[in-house]
């Protein structure tokens, strides 16, 4: 996308740099630097997909997950 810390990090998969870098901008990069985010995370025109690496369906893990749900849809919503 352009943004060496986030490309450092993350393999980002798009038709093209602009419509990755749209996909992922500055305020949902942070965020998933905020998190040391390892895992996947896939954006579509009205959807998404993020797992967290090592989340179990247990209780703690799945608060992080619905925690993590609304800030991520406000940043990349964010327009």
């Amino acid at each position: 996308v352009g943004d060496p810390v986030w490309d450092q990090h993350m393999l980002t998969l798009a038709a093209s740099p602009s419509e990755a870098a749209a996909a992922f901008p500055k305020g949902a990069r942070a965020l998933f630097a905020s998190w040391k985010f390892s895992g996947h995370v896939e954006i579509r025109p009205g959807g998404l997909v993020v797992h967290f690496a090592g989340t179990q369906p247990i209780p703690a893990h799945l608060d992080r997950l619905v925690q993590a749900v609304g800030p991520l849809v406000k940043e990349l919503t964010r327009g």
